[in-house]
């Protein structure tokens, strides 16, 4: 899945929206209180980004190993996370928001895909 397939879904298929932000609030709790999405009429990319950035903000104020472990869980590669980390300012929280739900859109894609696959023949 590339980036445009997963923001075309993003944009049109309100089933995918849904659970990709159900998978970004699992992944974050146990970390802090998740504060709710907003209303489902205003489900765009930029509030998904800016609701993202309002979580890693929380983690980051609570504890930064904590943080940096929830980066992790969510599966963002360290060549990635690293130079962000190291060049740090208050746009860094929208830069990893954007990176965390394009991961999480692929997290819900590749279940989905693979969901519907046929067992094989060799499974009982």
């Amino acid at each position: 899945m590339n980036k445009t397939e997963w923001l075309s879904r993003f944009s049109n298929d309100e089933t995918f929206i849904q659970k990709t932000l159900e998978q970004i609030e699992k992944d974050a709790l146990g970390y802090i209180d998740v504060p709710k999405f907003i209303s489902k009429n205003e489900l765009i990319y930029a509030n998904a980004v800016a609701w993202i950035a309002q979580i890693l903000h929380k983690i980051m104020e609570k504890n930064r190993a904590q943080f940096i472990q929830y980066l992790y869980r969510v599966d963002i590669p360290e060549k990635i996370v690293h130079p962000i980390l190291k060049d740090w300012s208050e746009s860094s929280y929208q830069e990893l928001a954007k990176i965390i739900l394009e991961r999480e859109a692929q997290k819900v894609f590749l279940r989905a895909k693979f969901a519907n696959l046929p067992k094989s023949e060799t499974e009982d």
